[in-house]
């Protein structure tokens, strides 16, 4: 009797350690099942999961960031950046009041660098609005001038559209010097835009009071300034 106990409780014992063992071993299978599952994901579950990662989200936002892709590099993804950055563009500076004529906007910076050089003042303005407000964008792009300031670089294309002629370039760098938070030169090229009768911004900073809070000495320091631009500027136009 008690031989047959023990042989019951042996039993017992070996199917429970068979039991362990292919528990242990489906556990295993199905660890590996899952690492190798998670190594074929898909890549839009990956950008997916990657959403949250904290990137800017938007053309603009890539416009402002250096992670932006060239949008001149070939693939289709730089491609499809390329066309939101050119319909964003095209978006403000419409908004603003300075639009170009549509093929402007998906020109490269070499493209345009060549038209400017010939006298084409919208080229000159694409310019001075992508190397002042897109110049993290437009950095890794072919023809990007890195020899000097970008904003330099626009400030010189909208004198340039002054003396040839196209006094709206005034109004434009007002709106950049706004942009740049510098009132006191925004200001003055406020003034000289109303001189040369260019009128643009008129309503916009009447709208949002832009120069209001300006004090006294801050606009005696513009008007200054104004008398240096027309010196510089509109002597060289007449």
């Amino acid at each position: 009797m008690a031989r047959c106990i023990e042989c019951i409780m042996t039993s017992k014992f070996q199917v429970a350690g068979w039991i362990v063992l292919i528990s242990a071993g489906l556990i295993f299978a199905y660890a590996m099942f899952s690492k190798v599952d998670r190594e074929r994901m898909p890549d839009s579950s990956r950008q997916n999961n990657q959403a949250t990662s904290g990137q800017p989200d938007g053309a603009l936002s890539r416009m402002g960031n250096s992670w932006g892709a060239s949008p001149f590099s070939g693939t289709t993804n730089s491609e499809s950046l390329a066309a939101e950055v050119a319909a964003a563009r095209h978006e403000k500076m419409k908004r603003l009041g300075y639009e170009t004529p549509a093929k402007y906007y998906e020109m490269t910076l070499a493209q345009l660098e060549e038209l400017a050089k010939n006298g084409d003042v919208h080229a000159m303005i694409q310019l001075a609005e992508q190397y002042h407000s897109e110049q993290d964008y437009i950095r890794n792009t072919p023809g990007f001038d890195r020899s000097r300031n970008p904003r330099d670089i626009a400030m010189e294309n909208l004198e340039k559209a002054i003396r040839a002629g196209y006094t709206q370039a005034a109004s434009v760098a007002a709106i950049q010097k706004v942009e740049d938070n510098n009132l006191v030169d925004a200001y003055a090229w406020h003034l000289l835009a109303q001189r040369l009768n260019e009128h643009t911004n008129d309503k916009l900073y009447e709208t949002d009071a832009t120069f209001a809070k300006m004090s006294p000495m801050d606009k005696a320091e513009a008007r200054g300034r104004l008398d240096v631009l027309r010196q510089r500027l509109i002597a060289e136009t007449n």
